[in-house]
């Protein structure tokens, strides 16, 4: 695959994240023992070097989180929180806040919000709406054609493993997407 310019082969999730690419999971993938903060710094812990030894610096990445998640306006009580007490919304905006707070170029979302209630589908569609306007690539996979065409700007129809078209949002209906994914309608 090529991506802004190079061409890349990714054999693991950690090379996807040094080309800066990050997954928000349709499962999450967050440690519900963990706080808020621990969870976001997961594999990127910041460390003070004292000769041989490492110590975790944990007011900066507290800190750090603290940042991320005001600057997302994440509506997460606190950073020091066990991530096992938060709602699923909470839980999703941890997820979203874990793969865009580094600066990172692209996120791709698998169902963001697929077990989430009416209000906190609403809060996590305008944490996906901001990244994409703070000018992050947000790739959706999603079967919500109202959330798709909603959030995107830019429709990409997959049937049987195989990209079978595509259409800009505003140029096209559910229908017509409808029409691309049951192959009634060819690309």
């Amino acid at each position: 695959m090529v991506f802004n310019g190079t061409k890349l082969d990714l054999s693991s999730p950690e090379d996807a994240r040094e080309a800066g690419i990050e997954t928000v999971h349709q499962n999450l993938a967050l440690v519900e023992d963990l706080t808020v903060w621990q969870n976001l710094f997961l594999n990127r812990e910041l460390v003070h070097q004292l000769g041989p030894f490492a110590f975790l610096d944990r007011r900066s990445m507290e800190r750090q989180a603290q940042d991320m998640v005001s600057t997302l306006a994440v509506n997460v009580p606190a950073v020091q929180s066990r991530v096992r007490r938060l709602s699923g919304g909470q839980r999703q905006a941890v997820a979203i806040c874990r793969a865009a707070g580094f600066s990172t170029p692209l996120v791709i979302m698998d169902e963001p919000t697929a077990a989430l209630g009416v209000q906190e589908t609403a809060k996590v569609e305008e944490l996906i709406l901001r990244l994409r306007d703070e000018g992050h690539a947000v790739l959706l996979i999603s079967h919500n054609f109202d959330q798709v065409m909603r959030l995107s700007n830019q429709v990409w129809v997959m049937r049987a493993g195989r990209c079978v078209g595509g259409r800009r949002t505003d140029q096209t209906t559910g229908q017509e997407i409808v029409a691309l994914i049951t192959g009634a309608l060819a690309a």
